[in-house]
């Protein structure tokens, strides 16, 4: 499995360029709390996404060693039974009900912000935009956002909590294996030795998904807290306006 540095390069650059544009369009619109609030509310959530590039960029070998770890699971050698297949779908089937959720609701994240020479995405590219050409061609520059907020927002989270699903529905797996090796008393001291040896690795596993990627969970209650303070705020703004 190959890591594509050259892919994170372009998308880390791409974010941290349109986050820094960003920043001139609230240092422009500083006066005016409507921008303010719009500005920001799309930027942290910009920031967040930077954030979890770079937690991912650097825990990039440990999800490459933990998905080679795994990649044996997938295959339906690895459960003896029907039971054990169906404890780990389970887990698995929550796994991609998530993914499709995450990923609805980043696709919401998408701004309809739409007037006169205004971008879509709440930023100031250093100078007027006072032709369509230069509008369209900015437009067009924006569109790579789309795919980063919906890839970059939602896959880190989907990834972890896949991972840990996946570690969960194993421990399923090997919980049933003891208890049909506890009623198997003949072969008892043959195979407690590799449940052991089973249980050791989804501990170390669980370890290492916990030790690299709890910062992600951080930063996304974070900013979480921080969008649903400005949404609240806006709402407020609005109402008393009206």
């Amino acid at each position: 499995m190959k890591v594509n540095r050259v892919a994170f390069v372009f998308f880390f650059v791409y974010m941290v360029i349109h986050c820094t544009m960003g920043g001139a369009h609230l240092v422009k619109y500083f006066s005016k709390p409507e921008y303010i609030v719009a500005n920001l509310t799309e930027n942290i959530l910009f920031t967040m996404i930077i954030g979890k590039m770079f937690i991912c960029e650097r825990s990039r070998g440990i999800m490459v060693y933990f998905l080679n770890t795994i990649q044996p699971d997938f295959s339906a050698k690895s459960y003896s039974s029907a039971r054990e297949k169906t404890l780990y779908l389970h887990y698995n089937k929550f796994a991609l009900i998530f993914i499709k959720v995450s990923l609805g609701m980043a696709t919401l994240a998408v701004s309809t912000h739409n007037a006169s020479y205004e971008l879509p995405y709440r930023t100031y590219p250093f100078f007027e935009i006072q032709d369509v050409t230069t509008y369209f061609c900015l437009c067009a520059y924006q569109i790579i956002a789309l795919p980063t907020i919906v890839c970059g927002y939602s896959a880190p989270d989907s990834f972890v909590l896949s991972m840990a699903l996946h570690i969960c529905g194993q421990f399923a797996v090997l919980s049933y294996k003891i208890e049909e090796l506890l009623k198997d008393h003949e072969n008892y001291n043959r195979h407690i030795g590799a449940i052991v040896l089973r249980h050791r690795q989804l501990i170390t596993l669980a370890e290492i998904l916990e030790n690299n990627f709890n910062m992600i969970f951080l930063q996304q209650t974070l900013g979480t807290i921080f969008l649903l303070c400005l949404t609240t705020y806006h709402m407020l703004a609005v109402s008393f306006t009206i």
